[in-house]
């Protein structure tokens, strides 16, 4: 059977604004990729240790993502409200697969991040 579970994960550090704007206009352009990198933790401890080491490898392991959305979280044009997908640590070929949502600092190139993650069985 296949779950879908939502984990959070805190991002303690990311790319810069103009690297996530960049990112996006070239979300679906097949010529030109151009991922960015965020590296997440996964502090509450609710992503089970295998199922954190598919994804992340490790926790704190740099991550590629593929931003398909970005919007203002305030007047201040430092904090984004951001959609896109991770690819998976140590994937041979590119497979932006896991679908997150996140709000984005890069001032301080923090924030937090919500994984969308499906898997066959419990057992991982």
């Amino acid at each position: 059977m296949i779950y879908k579970k939502k984990f959070n994960a805190t991002i303690v550090n990311g790319p810069s604004k103009m690297d996530l704007l960049t990112a996006f206009a070239y979300a679906f352009n097949k010529e030109h990729v151009f991922p960015v990198t965020f590296y997440m933790i996964d502090e509450e401890g609710n992503l089970k240790e295998q199922l954190w080491r598919k994804i992340a490898g490790e926790s704190g392991a740099p991550l590629k993502a593929k931003i398909i959305s970005i919007s203002y979280e305030d007047g201040s044009g430092e904090k984004f409200l951001l959609e896109g997908y991770l690819d998976y640590y140590g994937s041979k070929k590119v497979d932006y697969r896991v679908h997150f949502t996140a709000y984005y600092s890069v001032s301080d190139r923090k924030g937090t991040a919500t994984l969308d993650l499906n898997f066959a069985d419990d057992k991982r």
